[in-house]
């Protein structure tokens, strides 16, 4: 097996393990803590969920792909609004969080994961090293267009495919994994 093969290998298990920690998320948290804040300042588990997966969504589709998001299938648009949450007001994450049921975040998720794994599996390991469109691909949308998404994501412009799945689909999602974890204690005064 070459290094190009490894590489997707990689990415696939990256991708992949994000989508199992979205879902975990959605099946860790009540109904109730779904939309609670654990600590002051947070944001609510729901909130954060949602937010894992749309950013999946928008990194491989958006990004890395050029494509509509899955969040414009009719399955799930019921979950789209604020982009994938960045530059979000904390009354506007908690809104979000009470729209989001948990199962439908989850099987969102769960798709969004598929999707890129199904892509993965189709493409020639040179691709993974040419820049990103990201800057160019997201500008049709207008969630997308915002000063507060751009100041957030304007690093990300031009880098490798790589690195774009990397970064959102995968280190991004492992630290809010993380945050979820210490605001789960939080919520139940355990350690």
């Amino acid at each position: 097996m070459g290094a190009g093969m490894i590489a997707i290998e990689v990415l696939t298990l990256l991708v992949r393990g994000s989508g199992s920690l979205i879902l975990e998320v959605t099946e860790t948290f009540s109904e109730q803590e779904w939309t609670r804040r654990a600590l002051p300042g947070t944001n609510p588990p729901g909130f954060t969920a949602w937010h894992m997966a749309r950013t999946v969504d928008w990194a491989m589709e958006t990004g890395v792909r050029g494509r509509p998001e899955l969040i414009t299938d009719p399955r799930f648009q019921s979950l789209d609004g604020f982009g994938i949450g960045t530059g979000s007001t904390s009354e506007e994450a908690m809104a979000i969080a009470r729209r989001m049921p948990r199962a439908a975040v989850g099987e969102y998720a769960g798709a969004v994961s598929a999707a890129a794994v199904e892509w993965l599996a189709l493409i020639d390991e040179e691709l993974l090293a040419k820049p990103n469109q990201l800057e160019k691909n997201q500008s049709a949308v207008d969630a997308y267009s915002v000063e507060g998404h751009l100041s957030e994501v304007k690093d990300l412009f031009g880098i490798p495919i790589w690195q774009l799945i990397v970064r959102p689909a995968g280190s991004h999602i492992r630290v809010h994994y993380g945050e979820l974890e210490l605001l789960a204690q939080a919520m139940r005064g355990s350690s």
